[in-house]
């Protein structure tokens, strides 16, 4: 990007040739004045000036050292002393082959620095969204040589070098550096200036930044249209997602209204999570929480919404209807099934048993005596607590790698209250009821209904 580095060329310093030198021996305190008379266009350094010094030529040759100037005495290739302001006569220097004098401008001078979007700026918005902003910058960097022997014998280009050195600490500052630190008031002259002496300038180039100021940033109209685009753009962010919902819900709806039309109750487990979500996000977090692959507790859901008109209706069912078809599913008796579908087979009715197995004591005892004589027929069962309520989880698997899971959930009152039991194989909900299930007694155990299912299935 555009800088005006270029501009600090001419200014480093000004080359005086022997030929240029010998014509204004008779004009040397003029000669070596007349380049600093312009403050704007005077280079740092004036020279080399050879000074004849022999008794003939320079017996009455007087110079002037201005205030603002030093003057570097070099002879025969080597520094004899630098003068400060002063008045001095040639023949004063000893005599040598050769004496060259340097004047160097040693006044707090400032360097203006300008660029054209070298720099990017971040704003940060009220809701914290970073903002990159090209910019315009001018910046004034005071400074002072300290050591004319050094800028003007060692230091090619002292005036480019200090500005490139400032140019890449101001890139060190705005690498971590906002927006508001460039403004008014702003930190960034300060942070600059410190960047400049840690890089050790004045030992290293002779001279010493006094100070840095930011005098000019252009780069609003920028801000201004990028705040415009990030704002219209969460704008048409929130506006789509509100669209969505609307979509997910009227699908959902659509969805329901169409399981609860067919009594397809299995459908309607399935959408049950997404239905009450899109509908209800409050009872969605009160019934699932993160258990919402629960099938369980998607039918008592279903239920509950049946009981309070929630569920869209069809024409061609009723709200009443509904429900008991839910409490049947929910309590573990059969539903019709609509439309005279047919259901998967049903296993053969087991001998009553009139005495049960297990031993007595509350549901939690019991049903740990059933897990275990699971466990014991080498089937996998998992027994857990939740809320009060128990779930048992029985998983099965073929060499052919199809998966029958059945799933129980009892209350506090088993097995006086009859178990809830949700069969999946390979994934897919079965509505089948065994039935040691249909006709429950505290007798009966899960290990019945296991065995029904698997005489059914497998």
């Amino acid at each position: 990007m555009p800088t005006n580095r270029s501009m600090t060329i001419p200014l480093n310093r000004h080359l005086v040739v022997d030929e240029e030198a010998q014509k204004n021996q008779g004009r040397l305190d003029a000669f070596l004045q007349e380049r600093f008379a312009n403050p704007a266009t005077s280079p740092l350094i004036f020279g080399p000036v050879r000074v004849n010094n022999n008794i003939f030529s320079s017996l009455f040759r007087v110079f002037r050292v201005m205030p603002g100037t030093s003057v570097v005495v070099v002879g025969n290739g080597q520094v004899l002393e630098v003068l400060s302001e002063g008045s001095y006569h040639a023949l004063s220097f000893p005599v040598m082959n050769r004496i060259d004098l340097y004047v160097v401008n040693v006044r707090e001078r400032t360097l203006d620095i300008e660029t054209t979007q070298e720099f990017n700026l971040f704003y940060q918005s009220p809701d914290n969204t970073e903002i990159a902003v090209p910019v315009d910058m001018n910046v004034a960097v005071t400074y002072q040589i300290m050591d004319p022997a050094r800028v003007a014998l060692f230091i090619e280009q002292p005036l480019t070098m200090l500005y490139d050195t400032v140019m890449e600490s101001m890139r060190s500052i705005v690498a971590y550096a906002k927006y508001r630190d460039f403004q008014a008031g702003g930190q960034a002259g300060y942070m600059i200036a410190q960047q400049i002496q840690q890089r050790g300038v004045q030992e290293s180039m002779g001279m010493r930044v006094i100070n840095v100021q930011i005098t000019g940033l252009r780069g609003g109209e920028e801000l201004d249209r990028q705040l415009r685009d990030v704002v219209l753009k969460k704008r048409e962010a929130t506006t789509q997602a509100e669209v969505a919902q609307i979509q997910a819900r009227t699908q959902a709806e659509i969805a329901m209204l169409q399981a609860t039309t067919n009594m397809n109750i299995s459908r309607m487990i399935e959408l049950t999570p997404e239905y009450l979500l899109t509908t209800n996000p409050e009872m969605y977090a009160k019934v699932f929480g993160d258990r919402a692959q629960t099938d369980a507790l998607r039918l008592q859901a279903l239920t509950e919404l049946a009981k309070v008109g929630m569920l869209p209706m069809g024409t061609g069912g009723n709200n009443n209807d509904l429900s008991n078809a839910l409490l049947g599913a929910l309590s573990g008796h059969t539903a019709p099934a609509p439309g005279g579908m047919s259901l998967p087979p049903i296993a053969p009715a087991l001998p009553p048993v009139h005495s049960s197995r297990f031993g007595g004591g509350d549901a939690m005892s019991r049903l740990r005596d059933e897990v275990r004589a699971l466990l014991n027929q080498g089937l996998s069962a998992i027994l857990r607590e939740d809320m009060g309520a128990y779930y048992i989880t029985v998983n099965l698997r073929d060499t052919m790698g199809h998966t029958l899971d059945i799933y129980f959930a009892c209350t506090a009152r088993y097995p006086q209250e009859v178990p809830t039991m949700f069969v999946e194989l390979d994934g897919q909900p079965q509505p089948f009821m065994p039935t040691a299930l249909a006709n429950w007694t505290p007798q009966n155990d899960l290990l019945m209904l296991v065995e029904a299912v698997t005489n059914a299935y497998v």
